[in-house]
């Protein structure tokens, strides 16, 4: 299906990682995107549709789920 091939080819990373500030999130993709930043317990921390997030997280370990379109990736970043 050439749909499966479009979302096996999405990536996404966020750098610096790790940072002491924010993340950038680049994607494979075009066009808008939503970001959702959940802590190791599940909660849901932050949400934007920038391409920056993190800047007011505290320390630890977080995932970062991107969604642009039919694409979902999830990204672990550290705030340190």
């Amino acid at each position: 299906a050439p749909e499966a091939s479009v979302a096996d080819d999405f990536s996404v990373i966020a750098y610096p990682n790790p940072s002491s500030s924010e993340f950038t999130i680049e994607t494979s993709a075009k066009g808008a995107m939503s970001v959702k930043v959940y802590d190791m317990q599940g909660r849901l921390v932050e949400k934007s549709t920038s391409t920056q997030v993190g800047s007011r997280l505290a320390k630890g370990i977080y995932n970062v789920i991107v969604s642009q379109g039919a694409n979902t990736k999830s990204v672990r970043v550290i705030k340190k």
